[in-house]
């Protein structure tokens, strides 16, 4: 059984790096339907980019797998449930700020290099971007709009700007270096307060609060039809800010899903039922990717019934795609799930600058660039990251555990 718990399920890392570049492509197609790239939306690729859901269920999930863990080993302290909470808290955080950190600085430099930002500016911008250079602007404390960046990226993308793509980086409202970086603030943060709460006080956790922020969000998005960016820059049923709320019922759906997914393992379902389970996890899984790839025109709530499904698939990883991911496809998964991460904080910076620098240049042209600069940041930054970084925040353990 040990030897079971240490192997590791590289088919879930192989779809984080497929949904990662499906968010790219979702940004890079709005950047392309703004710039007027091309012939867009004709010949544009990855058109359904509603897939955060699948990010936001795997750390809800991994949460509730490593407190059931410690819990098991009678190492959660519900008195001072502080402890364990902020020592998740501190887990989370020196693994994503750092890569956070350098994408936000990428993304800085790049645009205020190519606006020509004077160099008098450059100090007062870099204050102004203080909280987000240390992970915790955005935190889905405010909507874009509550910030003044959707006028930011607005003018950004040249839609007020008389002067070309970058002009409105000086208009005086507060930039967002970074924006897509919100999610990662937004899963540390709220990370840290459902952590207490599960370790505090667990059956009200799995009892009352998760199915209630379930419920509320997804069925407040779905009845009033305030989907995806409305919902981020607005209230809802317990008058919250849109973020706060997304990113915790969707943390709340991973926390549960470990309990479906232990089930349907400790029943063995997938090895009893091998035919059943394997068509309907490839018709699944199948029907995901293809609307990742296609568009379909559905909201964010909608698009993500059938990642719950695919999330749960991956996770049990019994199906035949799955053993492909697990077996011959193994280390070329995990590593692509490890680096997937460099690539969300990476590409970022690019879509600011590209289309300055190539004004002419067509849609599929500039998304091969895209995909280049985007890869050799990923490489550059998880070296930086491992070699210099991880080791720099793994020091005092290793002294510790020396003493």
């Amino acid at each position: 059984m040990s030897e079971q718990k240490k192997v590791k399920n590289n088919a879930v890392e192989f779809w984080r790096i497929v949904f990662t570049i499906g968010v790219m492509f979702f940004h890079f197609n709005l950047f392309a339907r703004l710039m007027g790239m091309g012939q867009f939306p004709m010949d544009g690729i990855f058109k359904g980019g509603f897939v955060l859901g699948f990010f936001l269920f795997l750390t809800g999930y991994f949460m509730m797998a490593s407190y059931m863990k410690k819990d098991a080993k009678g190492l959660i302290d519900r008195e001072n449930a502080y402890k364990p909470a902020w020592g998740y808290f501190w887990s989370r955080y020196k693994g994503l700020v750092p890569p956070l950190v350098l994408g936000t600085l990428l993304s800085f430099i790049l645009r205020n290099i190519a606006v020509g930002t004077p160099l008098k500016d450059i100090p007062v911008y870099l204050m102004r971007a203080a909280f987000e250079f240390v992970g915790l602007y955005q935190i889905g404390m405010n909507g874009m709009s509550d910030s003044g960046a959707n006028a930011q990226l607005s003018e950004i993308l040249g839609q007020q700007a008389p002067s070309g793509p970058l002009a409105g980086i000086s208009s005086g409202a507060t930039p967002l270096w970074m924006g897509p970086g919100w999610y990662i603030s937004a899963i540390i943060v709220v990370s840290v307060i459902i952590y207490w709460i599960l370790c505090k006080h667990k059956d009200f956790f799995i009892g009352v609060f998760c199915p209630l922020m379930i419920i509320g969000y997804y069925g407040y998005t779905g009845m009033t039809g305030l989907e995806s960016s409305n919902v981020r820059e607005s209230l809802n049923f317990l008058q919250l800010p849109g973020n706060i709320m997304r990113v915790t019922a969707g943390l709340c759906v991973g926390c549960l899903m470990y309990f479906v997914v232990q089930w349907i393992k400790d029943r063995q379902v997938a090895e009893n039922h091998k035919v059943g389970w394997g068509i309907f996890a490839t018709i699944v899984t199948l029907f995901s990717v293809y609307t990742l790839w296609a568009g379909i025109e559905w909201s964010e709530t909608q698009n993500n019934f059938p990642l719950i499904l695919m999330t749960v698939i991956a996770l049990v990883g019994k199906d035949p795609i799955s053993n492909f991911l697990n077996g011959p496809m193994g280390k070329i998964s995990g590593f692509l799930g490890k680096i997937s991460l460099y690539f969300y904080v990476g590409h970022w910076g690019w879509l600011a600058v590209l289309p300055v620098w190539f004004p002419d240049m067509a849609y599929l042209p500039m998304a091969g660039l895209y995909v280049l600069f985007t890869t050799i940041t990923a490489v550059v930054f998880m070296l930086i990251h491992d070699k210099c970084i991880k080791p720099l925040l793994d020091k005092p353990k290793q002294k510790i555990a020396a003493a």
